[in-house]
């Protein structure tokens, strides 16, 4: 995902306060270590030792037993499917998980969980393609837990894999500027690229104004130094970076 989406900036929320918490609580048994790591941590008026920040507060608003129990089911699927992979590995039918199409068989509450979350079930179970279908069509030969009524058949992956993510698509090629990616690895690098450029477009003009005036002191234009440098640093980085993408 790009820097600025919404699942990538919610993932980053969900570890801020989970690293913020752990060195709090771990401060008293290993205090060299957090004072190390709470150097690091972006910490609204951060206090100049972890020792004196306190302890972690709950956040109510974070509690939430109806998502909790929803998310146990879907792990407790995931757990019975992990299985079925499992199995598939040592019988040479995948190597990686990512390797793998899964289909779930399922009825009642669980396939309505599982169609619920059709879209990511693939990302959830850490597959390249997952299906859901009902569990009376189940085939013999699949792995099943009777008592959750689930049945899950692992094949191999259709398509091709993406050089970037890894994740085996039918889709690949169609763009032809990254002809080795997925649509959704395209998609984030291209956005990447213009985000990318639009932060650094005004620095590079007023770069290209220095050199064009000729002047050699930085401080006669409204650009300092330190962003000189960080524009060239990091467009040196995002050439680097997209050359390993595109091989």
């Amino acid at each position: 995902t790009t820097p600025t989406s919404v699942e990538r900036r919610s993932a980053q929320t969900v570890l801020y306060d989970i690293a913020v918490s752990l060195v709090q609580m771990l401060a008293p048994i290993i205090p060299f270590t957090c004072e190390e790591v709470w150097k690091y941590l972006p910490v609204p008026e951060k206090k100049l030792s972890v020792q004196l920040s306190g302890w972690p507060t709950v956040n109510e608003e974070a509690i939430d037993p109806a998502l909790e129990e929803k998310w146990n089911k879907i792990l407790a699927i995931r757990s019975e499917a992990s299985k079925a992979l499992e199995e598939a590995r040592r019988n040479k039918t995948i190597g990686h998980s990512l390797d793998a199409a899964v289909a779930i068989y399922a009825e009642g509450e669980n396939k309505a969980l599982l169609n619920e979350k059709a879209a990511d079930l693939a990302n959830i179970l850490i597959v390249s393609q997952a299906y859901v279908a009902d569990f009376a069509d189940a085939p013999s030969d699949c792995y099943k837990n009777d008592e959750l009524k689930l049945a899950v058949k692992v094949g191999a992956a259709k398509g091709v894999k993406c050089e970037r993510c890894w994740i085996y698509s039918e889709e690949i090629g169609q763009d032809s500027h990254y002809p080795t990616l997925c649509p959704r690895c395209a998609k984030v690098l291209e956005e990447e690229k213009k985000s990318f450029f639009d932060i650094l477009a005004p620095r590079i003009v007023k770069v290209e104004l220095i050199l064009k005036e000729g002047k050699k002191d930085h401080r006669e234009v409204k650009v300092g130094e330190k962003d000189i440098e960080e524009a060239v640093n990091k467009t040196k980085d995002f050439l680097n970076d997209l050359k390993k993408e595109l091989g």
